[in-house]
């Protein structure tokens, strides 16, 4: 059976035995009548060309464009001269990419898409065959890269080796770079920057497309749940997560300037300051230091 796109002019290859041998049939000729098609179990009628010889017994045949216009086409060749020179061919050709095909789904599509395009609408579609392929824990666009660094898109996770562990892949067809796969090796989430080992092949352009592959840091992924904001009551916004709560109670602290300078477990990073004030019933986390 041979597949071929719906509609579309195609040339199909077949051998030729010779008559009465097993052994194939070199510089046979053909004349109208000898090579018939049948659309859809429709009526039998020649073809619009005949097959010509590629040589050591194989012919072939181009189908027009309205001959491929079937969903199952059965071809015959039979010599109509006496004696025959070949043993009678048949062979089946089913046609794909037309919803009139045999097969509606149109491969050649499926190929193009194989290819990840972070800057091609379709590819975005979630139905897509493309966004299903490259489908991973994130896929966006770069903002910029370096021979050992890839700057994620700016709405990437905010939180320091969020994205540690995880394998990148660059994905955007005609783009400097693209087809690399690189191991995460340390995140900063502040700068979005993902450090990458072993160093790129080639730097990829600073707006390629990317997928990221891998679960994230377990650690990290517990960081991110109690970095996440709970209200908006203290106007700090780094103090509104259990982490930032916690670290308030428990980390490093120094007035600086009438400020409240809360660190990170580091003792030397500072994670956020906040106004020293001495009414405790107005906000009693800005009384820590005070006492």
């Amino acid at each position: 059976m041979i597949l071929r796109k719906y509609g579309v002019a195609a040339t199909v290859l077949f051998p030729l035995i010779a008559r009465g041998l097993s052994d194939l049939k070199a510089g046979a000729t053909f004349a109208a009548g000898d090579v018939k098609i049948i659309k859809d179990e429709g009526a039998s009628a020649n073809t619009t060309n005949l097959p010509t010889d590629e040589g050591n017994g194989w012919y072939s045949l181009v189908l027009t464009a309205t001959e491929m216009q079937l969903a199952r086409g059965a071809l015959t060749v039979v010599d109509q001269s006496a004696p025959k020179i070949w043993e009678d061919q048949a062979f089946a050709v089913e046609t794909y990419g037309n919803a009139s095909a045999q097969h509606a789904l149109d491969l050649g599509t499926i190929i193009e898409n194989q290819v990840w395009d972070a800057g091609a609408a379709g590819h975005q579609d979630p139905n897509s065959i493309g966004h299903r392929i490259w489908q991973g824990i994130r896929a966006a666009s770069a903002q910029a890269a370096t021979a050992t660094t890839i700057t994620l898109d700016a709405a990437a996770n905010s939180v320091d080796d969020f994205y540690k562990g995880a394998l990148i892949v660059t994905k955007q067809s005609g783009a400097t770079g693209s087809g690399q796969a690189r191991l995460i090796t340390a995140y900063n989430g502040t700068t979005k920057v993902a450090t990458i080992t072993p160093a790129w092949v080639t730097t990829p352009a600073s707006t390629i497309g990317f997928v990221l592959f891998g679960v994230p840091d377990a650690d990290a992924i517990a960081d991110a749940l109690l970095k996440r904001p709970l209200s908006s009551v203290e106007p700090t916004a780094t103090f509104r997560t259990p982490y930032g709560a916690f670290a308030a109670l428990v980390n490093r602290r120094r007035i600086n300037a009438g400020n409240l300078e809360v660190f990170k477990t580091d003792d030397a990073t500072v994670l956020g300051t906040l106004a020293v004030t001495t009414d405790a019933a107005q906000d009693p986390v800005k009384e820590l230091d005070t006492v």
